[in-house]
């Protein structure tokens, strides 16, 4: 029924790098002023042939990203005869040389639309200027919208009870309801509540965060604390530990749904969905429980737009299929099913998979006692934390504010963010300690992918590296053995046959294999078949970088909501303030 296609890979998607050619007296009090007067008046001459833009609502109302000097300029154009710059102004300005290898200046820009349906907007956008056969033309362009003069603000929670009427049709209990506790549902949640939209989130688990408190014991962040914040300031306490334990963040969800007053049903399931098109409306049945009682209540509501937030490719476990099973003596579970292998020490196990789950779980059994064998199927990206941290660390801190660093580090085109990562990370990868790291590891049979950037794998297939805390020197120096590149043949009684005719005991085997991929099965049993045999593809990337169904509504009154934390943060503002103008009956979006 669903048929699941690949996005394009970033590589086959337009747009490069400016080389570094900026000199660091570069006199950007003039910049700044040609930059206004070019936005003033845009012209197809000022802009590089391979310009990028991409517009988070701001301009053509839609988030979408354009290249080519003749699409950018022609659909710029026709935006602004629709919606009117005024009031334009540069904040601030600098040299940027973010990645080896290639310098722009950055001018960050403040500016106001006026349409003639009396809507006025308030937007902050960044333009870099190159150096282009001497003259200077701007090479890329982000614009934001900030938020509407008189409709409440995004980034402002709403602590007390508004004076002004909330946003609820009449006849309805809700005007939107939110499927999922974890990151995404909360943060979208937390965004409507602010533009005073009433919501209600539905968790199927105990608690919010049951995402991370349902996963396997030692189950962590690989990013920065401070990188993973939900809106509003901080989530969690600046003592709390770098790299947070599943049970922290789930805390911290907590008590951020209590701090910014979100309404969330535990322990509820949708048992039922109708649709009503001509009214625009869901009938939703729901189930909760009362896990104390055993009893349950079902009840009916009524909302106009349904967001999914269950977690997009956390779905149904994808199990590879292996032959043997009803012989193997041991335990052959998925990753969903472990929790930790304390009950086994001195037992043999055998983990199929090589990412960041895979290895977490071989560094459990490790640490009690068991002969770790970790089977690797592809050639794995391996990043250092220390990376990791030393590309976050500069913006995601204490001092910065998180939604500032959002508009510095994640607003640019998706093509330019993969290549500055994978940049910095290709040349972290030629520093002589992590030259033997890969070299020790690929000695002991674990093949390293090191050309593939991080953001890469994210939009390609939701995940598939490992941010390396500390597992890679087991394998590297031989504690857990690899055996990679070798199809399995079946299960055994004692263990796992491969093609080769090895046969490796085993008294458990977890397949760290992931989930399903393909959103709409979620969806579908939320929403029923029907609909979402009609809905698009969710993740991968279309031909100009943009992410397939992400931020936007893919039927009338249907959200689907995935990403990391970051990506939930920044983008739920934008489809709070969709929703927000279509209970106002606007319609923003340049044709």
């Amino acid at each position: 029924m669903f048929k699941r296609t690949a996005g394009y890979a970033t590589n086959d998607i337009p747009g490069q790098l400016p080389p570094d050619c900026i000199l660091e007296d570069v006199d950007l009090e003039k910049l700044a002023k040609l930059a206004v007067d070019h936005l003033k008046d845009l012209k197809p001459a000022i802009l590089a042939q391979g310009v990028l833009w991409r517009d988070w609502m701001s301009l053509t109302g839609q988030h979408r990203t354009l290249y080519g000097s003749e699409d950018v300029f022609e659909t710029w154009s026709k935006a602004v005869s629709q919606k009117r710059l005024t009031d334009i102004e540069v904040r601030s300005k600098r040299v940027l040389r973010p990645c080896p290898g290639s310098s722009w200046v950055s001018l960050n820009v403040a500016y106001k639309t006026q349409q003639e349906n009396g809507l006025r907007g308030f937007h902050t956008a960044n333009v870099a200027l190159i150096l282009d056969s001497g003259n200077w033309k701007i090479w890329m362009l982000v614009t934001i919208l900030e938020s509407f003069e008189g409709h409440n603000h995004p980034d402002e929670p709403q602590m007390t009870p508004p004076a002004e009427r909330p946003l609820l049709p009449n006849g309805l209990d809700y005007s939107v309801v939110v499927v999922g506790g974890g990151q995404g549902g909360l943060s979208l949640a937390g965004r409507l509540r602010a533009l005073n939209i009433p919501a209600l989130v539905i968790e199927k688990g105990p608690a919010v965060g049951n995402a991370w408190t349902s996963k396997y014991d030692s189950v962590k962040q690989h990013t920065l604390r401070e990188y993973n914040n939900l809106p509003f300031g901080r989530t969690w306490d600046k003592d709390d530990p770098d790299l947070l334990p599943g049970k922290i963040v789930a805390n911290g969800f907590a008590k951020y749904a209590e701090k910014y007053g979100i309404t969330v049903w535990v322990n509820s399931e949708i048992s039922s969905t109708t649709c009503d098109d001509s009214a625009a409306t869901w009938t939703l049945e729901v189930t909760t429980r009362d896990p104390s009682s055993g009893s349950s209540q079902l009840r009916t509501i009524k909302t106009k737009h349904l967001a999914i937030a269950t977690g997009a490719g956390v779905g149904a476990p994808s199990m590879p299929s292996i032959g043997g099973i009803e012989q193997f003596k041991g335990n052959y579970i998925h990753q969903s099913s472990f929790r930790n292998a304390k009950h086994l020490s001195g037992k043999r196990a055998v983990i199929i998979g090589t990412g960041t789950t895979g290895h977490d779980i071989a560094q459990d059994c490790l640490n009690n006692d068991l002969r770790v064998t970790i089977v690797q199927r592809g050639a794995t990206a391996i990043y250092p934390i220390e990376w990791v941290i030393e590309t976050q660390k500069h913006l995601w801190n204490l001092d910065m504010d998180t939604g500032l660093a959002d508009r510095m580090g994640g607003t640019a085109p998706v093509k330019v963010g993969c290549e500055i990562i994978k940049r910095n990370m290709q040349a972290a990868a030629k520093q002589p300690e992590y030259v033997k790291l890969f070299d020790d590891l690929e000695k002991h049979g674990f093949r390293v992918d090191r050309e593939s950037g991080m953001l890469d794998q994210i939009w390609q297939r939701y995940g598939g590296y490992y941010i390396d805390v500390g597992t890679s020197k087991h394998i590297a120096n031989g504690d857990i053995r690899v055996k990679s590149a070798v199809p399995i043949t079946k299960l055994t009684a004692d263990g796992i046959l491969f093609e080769d005719g090895e046969e490796i005991k085993a008294d458990l085997v977890v397949a760290a294999t992931g989930y399903d991929q393909d959103y709409r099965k979620q969806v579908a049993q939320i929403v029923g078949d029907d609909i979402a045999s009609r809905l698009p593809e969710f993740w991968g990337l279309t031909k100009n970088g943009d992410v397939r169904g992400f931020m936007e509504e893919n039927r009338p009154g249907l959200w689907m909501i995935g990403g990391t934390a970051p990506q939930a943060r920044w983008t739920s503002r934008f489809v709070a303030m969709a929703i927000m103008l279509d209970l106002l009956g606007i319609d923003n979006v340049v044709t």
